[in-house]
């Protein structure tokens, strides 16, 4: 068996783009974890998309080593093995794509209608 050749360069900035658009229209519908900071979904039955918000080190010079929260996103096959490991720092986009799967995962935008419909009848 041969391994097949690379067509061309993955775009990565696209695919993000994408699952963007998807979720915002309500097309992929994020779910929560056992951990506050990781969100899943699923994708054609074989494929997971799970973003996460992880502290990495800053500036790896300096000691102690300066830590910060950034949000990555990892493709998981059916087996859980990752596909494809993204940090917003190479794809800045992944920061709104962790924002919006927490929104949805935890209903945030239906919660806080609910909270304004309480509030008007006050």
């Amino acid at each position: 068996m041969s391994a097949q050749p690379v067509a061309k360069e993955l775009d990565v900035n696209r695919l993000v783009g994408e699952v963007i658009e998807k979720t915002k229209a309500g097309k992929l519908r994020w779910k929560a974890t056992a951990n506050d900071n990781i969100f899943i979904v699923s994708v054609g039955g074989n494929t997971t998309i799970k973003v996460s918000l992880e502290a990495k080190e800053e500036d790896w010079v300096s000691s102690p080593p300066v830590m910060r929260d950034r949000a990555r996103l990892i493709l998981l096959d059916e087996y859980g093995n990752p596909l494809l490991d993204v940090w917003e720092d190479n794809v800045p986009a992944v920061a709104e794509l962790f924002t919006l799967a927490r929104r949805m995962a935890l209903n945030v935008d239906e919660r806080i209608q609910s909270l304004m419909e309480v509030l008007q009848k006050l």
